[in-house]
């Protein structure tokens, strides 16, 4: 625009214009109307130059605003760049940050599930040693049952013999007591 206004510059001012003296000729124009002429056209130049000086400040004004535009629609591209970007990057520190916290729970979690299965192992193995230990113990508490019966067997047997025995003694006993007691004179014992 501005480039079509430097075209039609016009070289000729309103002074110029209307003080321009013209020679005179045989038969040439009347000086009056070519005078009023040229006062229009003055008038009329002088009106486009203000009226092309108005048009260059708008347009000046209007590059200014349409800069500032700009500007304002560059810094907004640059401000959902840098949004989108900052967005890209929040969802990739997220998406990594959950990954990470899922692979921490599953290893957490297998690492549960292998102490639980190795605790339930040395449960059953317990058990199962707590089984042994108790036939174990049966067994060897059988055996010692069996053992103090024949040996209580083979006592009542030894200890009939020996009441026996101790009976008879102690009737012997008995007697030749209460014959010395009778000698003696005291109470006799009776069998």
């Amino acid at each position: 625009q501005e480039g079509a206004l430097k075209e039609f510059q016009v070289t000729i001012g309103f002074s110029e214009l209307s003080n321009k003296k013209f020679t005179r000729s045989m038969m040439g124009y009347d000086p009056g109307e070519v005078t009023n002429f040229l006062r229009d056209m003055s008038l009329e130049i002088d009106k486009l130059l203000k009226e092309r000086t108005m048009l260059k400040e708008m347009i000046r004004e209007r590059d200014v605003s349409l800069l500032n535009y700009k500007e304002k629609d560059k810094t907004l591209k640059e401000t959902l760049e840098v949004a989108k970007e900052m967005s890209k990057k929040l969802k990739s520190d997220t998406n990594r940050e959950a990954r990470l916290i899922i692979n921490d729970a599953e290893q957490k979690a297998d690492m549960i599930m292998r102490e639980a299965r190795d605790s339930l192992k040395n449960v059953y193995k317990e058990i199962n040693t707590l089984k042994k230990s108790k036939v174990q113990i049966e067994t060897n508490l059988r055996a010692l049952l069996h053992a103090h019966l024949s040996l209580l067997d083979e006592q009542i047997a030894t200890d009939v013999v020996s009441e026996d025995n101790v009976e008879v003694e102690d009737a012997s006993k008995a007697s030749t007591y209460n014959e010395e007691a009778n000698k003696a004179s005291i109470s006799p014992i009776s069998t």
